[in-house]
């Protein structure tokens, strides 16, 4: 009777085996890939159907490889449901802690052991971050980029799926966040396949003593991400009156120029004391470029008579300030930049022994456009092709800046090449 019985449920069994097989012949099963990362999140792996069984049938999972589950991982389900009205054709994998060895999970169908994925669980103690820059200045806003690297060669670490960075404030910091300054963006994505993420911080208040910003990185050891070369970032607030200094300058508006002197000189000067003068010349070009702390190089592509003062390559350093009197709307304080190569002669044919000479800068906004402007102000030189008359008035100073004063200097404005 007993093996009767023993033989009957075998037969059952057979039979069962023989009618799931018969149902799921004509099923096409696979994983979406063969292949998945398995880094800091959760990793979901799915088993793509094609003409599922009209009834639901399970389908248990085996987990193998060399990462141990609950230990090294765990799993959303041990089995799928393929078929009926509520497949379960997906398991998400979690990892459960931070590893530094190459490890991987394989996940195979208990009734077909040939459908099988394959998740490497990537070490992360070879990929570093790093600001790209150590230090910067701000005017009114700036850009910051944080990168990822490998460790093993130094070239860029690209991320397997989109990744979020974000920035935090040290308490170093001298400026306050919401006071002195804001973030655009405090978080930013890594888009897959790329190694970058960009930010972008506002200037709200200018302090002379609460102008220092250090920041760093909510990227952790704990993580698996390790400090490259900047670990962080300081970056200080321009609190002067020339705080948008640095980029590619282009002819905006002559103020001084001769018809000014003209006229504010008229039957006192003659014509020729005007007639070398610069003017509006719409393909003038400025750029400053920062390179050390209130240090810059200027560059100029010239083809006003300004190419008889200023030099094609020269560098500035921000040295005092100057209250400029008489100007619309009363006094106006502007930096001085001491150039270090200028011909202070303004002339095409003589050159002067001494080349150094300061530059008034200060940033205004245009009232129409709104857009910021570099107002410039030529207050140290000694004419010889132009306004030498002035000598004999004792117009022009004998100590530096030479022709600080309303009617001696010659203004115009910039703004920034788009």
């Amino acid at each position: 009777m007993k093996k009767l019985l023993f033989c009957l449920l075998t037969l059952t069994a057979c039979v069962f085996t023989a009618c799931s097989d018969e149902k799921f012949s004509e099923v096409n099963m696979r994983f979406e890939h063969k292949i998945y990362n398995l880094g800091t999140k959760p990793v979901e792996v799915k088993l793509l159907v094609k003409n599922s069984p009209a009834s639901a049938e399970e389908l248990p999972l085996i987990f193998e490889g060399t990462a141990e589950k609950e230990k090294d991982y765990k799993v959303s389900t041990e089995k799928l449901v393929v078929g009926g009205s509520q497949e379960m054709l997906s398991v998400t994998v979690t990892p459960l802690k931070k590893f530094t060895e190459q490890k991987s999970v394989v996940i195979r169908l208990a009734n077909d052991p040939s459908i099988a994925t394959i998740l490497e669980m990537v070490s992360r103690s070879d990929i570093m971050y790093s600001f790209v820059k150590e230090s910067e200045q701000m005017g009114q806003d700036i850009t910051i980029t944080v990168a990822l690297y490998k460790t093993s060669d130094g070239s860029s670490f690209l991320v397997e799926d989109d990744m979020t960075v974000g920035l935090e404030v040290e308490s170093s910091s001298t400026a306050k966040e919401g006071q002195e300054f804001e973030f655009v963006n405090k978080t930013a994505v890594i888009k897959r396949g790329k190694s970058e993420a960009t930010f972008t911080l506002k200037t709200l208040k200018r302090d002379k003593i609460k102008n220092q910003i250090v920041l760093k990185t909510n990227l952790t050891e704990a993580d698996g991400f390790y400090a490259g070369r900047y670990a962080s970032m300081k970056v200080k607030i321009i609190t002067g009156y020339a705080y948008d200094l640095a980029g590619e300058w282009q002819m905006n508006e002559f103020i001084c120029d001769k018809k000014y002197f003209e006229q504010m000189y008229e039957g006192w000067l003659p014509e020729s004391q005007m007639a070398k003068l610069p003017e509006y010349n719409a393909n003038d070009t400025y750029t400053f470029k920062l390179i050390g702390e209130d240090k810059y190089e200027l560059t100029t592509s010239l083809e006003s008579n300004c190419k008889y003062y200023f030099q094609p390559t020269t560098t500035g350093v921000f040295d005092g300030e100057l209250k400029i009197r008489g100007l619309k709307g009363g006094t106006a304080r502007v930096q001085l930049m001491k150039l270090s190569d200028v011909n202070r002669f303004f002339s095409e044919t003589k050159q002067s022994t001494d080349r150094e000479a300061y530059l008034g800068l200060r940033n205004i906004v245009d009232e129409v456009t709104g857009e910021t402007l570099l107002d410039v102000f030529i207050v140290d030189y000694d004419p010889t092709d132009f306004l030498t008359d002035f000598y004999g008035y004792g117009m022009v100073g004998s100590t530096k800046p030479t022709m600080p004063d309303l009617g001696t200097f010659i203004r115009f404005t910039l703004k920034k090449k788009k």
